[in-house]
């Protein structure tokens, strides 16, 4: 079967095992409606077929297969994908692969072709939910968490000073940033890692990971501490992070999945004097 992903059509499950323990609700292992299934076998009454003028042969490698079911669909009928029945196709066996910068170009052509003909269609599929993701073939929910979000920038605070041993290494043109768990600043019982620390277009981005050890860290907020170039002391809010990796390194700690940050912000030139 073909879903057609926000990203264009893929194949329906590409590589999960055939047995269905993997499969979204059973998709794999009983017949399922579509809206497009693979030329590589299919089959479809005459009459309708000629009804929607066959293939499109502007389509000439890829998406013809995916057009006419989009052409069927748009007429009332419905495309019905067999997984009660295997079948082993190799495919792009005998043409290769579009790997190739000419073929990859070829093939986003055809996509856009595809799109021409079938408007309605263009990041919508009527048998694919909108709460799954849309560049994915493996049915997966469309989580997203805030520190996703790219375009996130915190407002730098104003704050007092901590002490001097505190502060961490950056990069030159960042200056230096240290790390609060509850306003509690990088101490004996803190854990603290920096694992990213960057600056482009003077957005400085800053991921890692802190906790207190020994306490339960269930709701704890944790903050960076900046200090520019030139001076000053400004307190960033971050947004946490998921992190099982930490927690399986640290199993005798409490309530610690969440202890991953995550910050962005504007770099200030500022001078104090």
């Amino acid at each position: 079967g073909i879903t057609n992903l926000a990203i264009g059509p893929g194949h329906k499950l590409l590589n999960d095992p055939d047995d269905g323990s993997t499969a979204y609700h059973g998709f794999g292992t009983r017949p399922v409606e579509m809206l497009a299934v693979t030329g590589a076998c299919l089959m479809v009454q005459r009459g309708r077929f000629r009804a929607v003028d066959g293939f499109d042969e502007s389509l000439a490698v890829a998406y013809n297969d995916v057009a006419l079911c989009m052409s069927l669909h748009e007429k009332g009928y419905r495309n019905l994908q067999r997984n009660d029945i295997t079948l082993l196709h190799h495919e792009s066996a005998s043409r290769g692969t579009d790997e190739t910068p000419e073929r990859r170009a070829r093939r986003l052509a055809e996509l856009s072709r595809l799109y021409e003909l079938h408007p309605a269609y263009r990041g919508w599929d009527p048998y694919y939910s909108r709460y799954l993701k849309g560049d994915s073939q493996h049915y997966e929910i469309a989580t997203h968490f805030d520190w996703e979000d790219e375009t996130l920038l915190q407002t730098p605070e104003v704050c007092a000073q901590p002490r001097e041993e505190v502060w961490q290494d950056a990069l030159p043109e960042i200056g230096q940033v240290a790390v609060q768990v509850d306003r509690q600043v990088a101490g004996d019982r803190m854990r603290v890692q920096i694992d990213r620390m960057e600056q482009e277009d003077g957005v400085i981005l800053v991921e890692g990971w802190a906790f207190l050890q020994g306490a339960d860290n269930a709701g704890r907020t944790v903050a960076l501490l900046w200090r520019p170039e030139g001076g000053g002391c400004y307190r960033i809010r971050t947004v946490p992070r998921l992190r099982r990796d930490v927690a399986a390194v640290y199993p005798q700690e409490r309530n610690i999945l969440l202890c991953g940050f995550v910050a962005r912000w504007k770099l200030l030139r500022v001078m104090f004097v």
